[in-house]
């Protein structure tokens, strides 16, 4: 599992900000709380407000009880922080807020979640594990993946994790919070260097390759949930656009 660093030195490299805050988001949660943080979070980002059902012996215990209770307060949390960050913003949600919402302190929240930060990286980690595990895969794939691989593979991330990807796009607060602009641009350069390996050493094509990503972020970014087939093939349509290179003889403006 792979988490952004939370209030640690700016790291630099092209894996700067990578796997290291799994320890430390296993000291920041309550002790019964220890456990994977994945298991917990629906990856389609709409977090479940009912616990999962599991077999029982016999009749629950209070201790388990009172895990459930503390397992619904926190989806409960998860939900209404990922509405707020979106409406109003990372800086402008406070703890306070957020746990007024659900009916408890501020004090409660913190048991949960012992940062603002911690909060954050929580309700993140389904979109930046997801990129991270798919910019991995892509990478070491062979024969390598075309373009319409890649543009899928991303247009269908960004749809399970909409909000999420929605936050870090258009919410600066969120990236500088967890130190994340080192990672969200290097993220973006190895999905460029996917779409055009030449990239690297041709301005206009590494151009086409940021057009491309734009022409899938930012209809998201406007358009309602939910994205239906015939809106994501449109989406789909317009960044391979985006990567045609223009006929010889037709590459000035005007």
């Amino acid at each position: 599992m792979w988490l952004p660093r939370v209030a640690t030195p700016k790291a630099t490299g092209r894996r700067a900000p990578l796997r290291r805050v799994a320890a430390l988001k296993l000291l920041d949660l309550p002790g019964s709380q220890i456990r994977s943080t994945s298991a917990r979070i629906n990856h389609s980002w709409e977090p479940q407000m009912t616990p999962k059902s599991h077999p029982t012996h016999g009749n629950q215990s209070s201790g388990g009880s009172r895990q459930a209770d503390a397992e619904r307060v926190r989806v409960r949390i998860l939900a209404t922080a990922k509405e707020q960050f979106r409406q109003f913003g990372y800086d402008r949600t406070s703890l306070a807020e957020i746990g007024a919402s659900v009916g408890i302190t501020r004090g409660a929240v913190l048991y949960h979640f012992t940062s603002k930060p911690i909060l954050l990286a929580t309700l993140l980690e389904p979109f930046t594990t997801g990129l991270e595990s798919a910019l991995d895969e892509l990478e070491h794939r062979r024969p390598a993946p075309t373009p319409t691989v890649v543009l899928d593979t991303l247009l269908g991330l960004l749809t399970d994790t909409r909000a999420a990807a929605d936050l870090l796009a258009r919410d600066i607060a969120s990236r500088h919070a967890l130190d994340l602009d080192t990672w969200f641009t290097t993220s973006a350069q190895r999905l460029v260097h996917l779409l055009d390996p030449t990239s690297a050493v041709d301005p206009q094509a590494e151009a086409r390759g940021y057009a491309a990503l734009g022409a899938i972020i930012r209809p998201l970014v406007h358009l309602p949930d939910p994205v239906s087939d015939p809106v994501q093939h449109a989406i789909r349509g317009a960044a391979l656009n985006a990567l045609r290179r223009p006929p010889r003889g037709r590459t000035r403006v005007g």
